[in-house]
């Protein structure tokens, strides 16, 4: 039987620094035009967006009564509350994001991907995802499929834990030891939750760097090879990442 291999960290990182440094102007400019488009977008969704700007009177937290006749009070006479528009052009602003960005980051993966095995790059070679329909929807579509896929992960953990959390606080007459207990294992799933999150997020990254290496991969392909690079090597990958 094969022997699972052992991801060498050190010579890894040695290898990436020593091949970005002789293309480090690639990488720098590559990430400070996607620094500059997230930044108009940002722009953007500040100037058609009301902000919020909430000041909670100390007086009604303790009051729930009080505290309701606040915040409905509020929601009435406050000023810039969001409405419809507000919130089409929120989700216009995200998907306008969601289809700009997406295709870029990978594009950007594929630059590294190049500047790693000392293959000839250039900084506009990220836009040339942009420029396929069929990249753009299977980027798009693989980010959407690795996020549920983490949010599934995570909420494995983490509801249980809300649950355990919402029973403790909704109870009545609860004792408490019952109390400790019940608040003390929603926060131990809770933060599993958030660490089995974070260790699924640096495994599926894989995916993203082997799609966007080898786009004819597709995003089952991608997904099926990245389980398969990744298995029993997560926690490598996550301190790696």
């Amino acid at each position: 039987m094969n022997q699972k291999q052992h991801v060498d960290r050190p010579l890894i990182k040695f290898e990436a620094r020593t091949a970005y440094s002789k293309n480090w102007q690639v990488i720098l400019f590559s990430i400070l035009i996607i620094f500059a488009i997230q930044l108009i977008l940002n722009l953007l969704k500040n100037h058609f967006l009301p902000q919020l700007n909430i000041t909670i009177p100390i007086e009604v937290m303790d009051d729930y009564d009080a505290f309701s006749a606040w915040a409905e009070n509020f929601w009435k006479t406050y000023p810039h509350r969001w409405d419809i528009n507000s919130g089409i052009i929120a989700a216009l602003l995200g998907l306008l994001s969601l289809i700009i960005l997406t295709p870029l980051s990978f594009g950007f993966l594929e630059t590294c991907s190049k500047v790693l095995n000392n293959e000839q790059t250039s900084i506009f070679a990220m836009f040339r995802w942009c420029t396929s329909f069929k990249k753009i929807f299977c980027s798009i579509a693989l980010t959407i499929v690795i996020g549920i896929f983490i949010f599934l992960w995570s909420i494995l953990f983490m509801l249980p834990g809300i649950i355990l959390y919402l029973c403790a606080f909704m109870i009545p007459n609860l004792s408490i030891t019952s109390y400790l207990t019940l608040v003390t294992w929603g926060t131990i799933l809770i933060f599993v939750g958030i660490f089995v999150s974070f260790i699924r997020t640096a495994s599926y990254i894989m995916a993203r760097c082997l799609f966007a290496s080898d786009p004819t991969l597709g995003i089952r392909g991608a997904l099926k090879e990245c389980r398969k690079v990744s298995k029993g090597r997560h926690t490598e990958y996550f301190v790696l990442c």
